[in-house]
């Protein structure tokens, strides 16, 4: 996730006019996660895996608004080098470039060992394959073996040992890669799901509007709401607890808690969500909740437990692992 802020220019400081011109072409931009107007600023918060800054040159379409041509200058200046673009998507891919390394000098090997090539290149490029099939179940293996224990990981090496010992390298290499393959899938799928988890933790914002004793609003860390403060939700902000409606009415975007599409009509007596982007209307709330124990708060819990528990087929096949590893290395000694 990363983050833009720009402060508002002077003909832009109310959120009528840079809603028009600005926030919703922002919004539909792949990629954008939040925009949020507050106290002289522009906050755009996106997913840097989908979008693209140099996207927002798009608003010089806008002509004369002194915001757009904001953006459409950040966008120049941040936007990176193919080189650097490039070793960027490698660091946050390492394993997939490895294994696709691997599968390169596997099939280097093998076309050399099938055309009688010398014997150290073939045995040097299935050496490569190997080494860089492995670099994340190898360790894994060691572990568990430190552990006096056996699993799928060790059976694995393992065989792939035997497997070099018959002088049958390219199979032994190619079941080092098959193995490393699926490693680095399930940790890009592992990855994909905790950017997706960043990206609800960062729906709601970090601070609200909360009245003090004399009726004025001040901004205040979010996570210092206790349940019966009154906050400001202004339009176009996103709610950071949540809140029930005590004067004014609007229509609130709840699409990142319920999936609705089409804004929702909220009035006095209705209950507002953190994370939800308020409309056009000002609204008055009084916190029912802390942050902490928030809707959006629940939500990313319940992904985080849901991702580290076990499904029932994963807890069966552990079960079985236990004995079939053992039985597979008594068998074959």
């Amino acid at each position: 996730m990363k983050h833009i802020e720009l402060p508002l220019p002077e003909q832009c400081e109310t959120h009528e006019n840079c809603d028009g011109c600005i926030r919703e072409k922002l919004l539909e931009m792949p990629g954008v996660v939040s925009v949020r107007l507050t106290d002289g600023a522009l906050a755009l918060d996106y997913d840097q895996d989908k979008f693209d800054p140099a996207s927002l040159r798009t608003l010089g379409g806008l002509g004369a608004c002194r915001m757009a041509q904001a953006l459409v200058a950040r966008a120049k200046s941040d936007q990176a080098p193919s080189l650097r673009r490039v070793l960027a998507w490698i660091g946050r891919n390492n394993e997939l470039v490895l294994v696709a390394i691997a599968a390169i000098s596997l099939l280097g090997g093998w076309i050399t060992y099938m055309s009688d090539g010398p014997q150290w290149v073939r045995l040097s490029l299935l050496a490569i394959s190997a080494i860089c099939a492995s670099t994340r179940t190898f360790p894994e293996a060691v572990s568990i073996l430190l552990r006096f224990r056996l699993d799928v990981d060790v059976l694995m090496f393992a065989a792939a040992i035997g497997a070099a010992s018959m002088g049958k390298f390219e199979e032994g290499a190619f079941l080092l890669f098959l193995f490393g393959l699926g490693s680095a899938g399930e940790h890009l799928a592992m990855g994909r799901a905790r950017r997706a988890i960043e990206a609800l933790t960062h729906l709601a914002p970090d601070t609200a509007l909360r009245f003090d004793e004399a009726g004025q609003p001040q901004t205040v860390k979010a996570d210092v709401l206790v349940s019966g403060d009154r906050i400001l939700v202004r339009p176009f902000d996103r709610v950071a607890v949540d809140a029930q409606i005590v004067e004014g009415l609007s229509e609130l975007d709840q699409s990142s808690i319920t999936g609705e599409s089409v804004p929702v009509a909220k009035n006095v007596g209705d209950e507002i969500f953190s994370g939800t982007l308020n409309g056009e209307g000002k609204l008055i709330a009084t916190v029912l909740r802390p942050v902490k124990d928030s809707t959006l708060a629940r939500i990313v819990r319940m992904v985080e437990e849901a991702q580290e528990s076990k499904s029932t087929t994963q807890r069966f096949t552990d079960r079985i692992e236990a004995f079939y590893v053992p039985t597979v290395f008594i068998v074959t000694l």
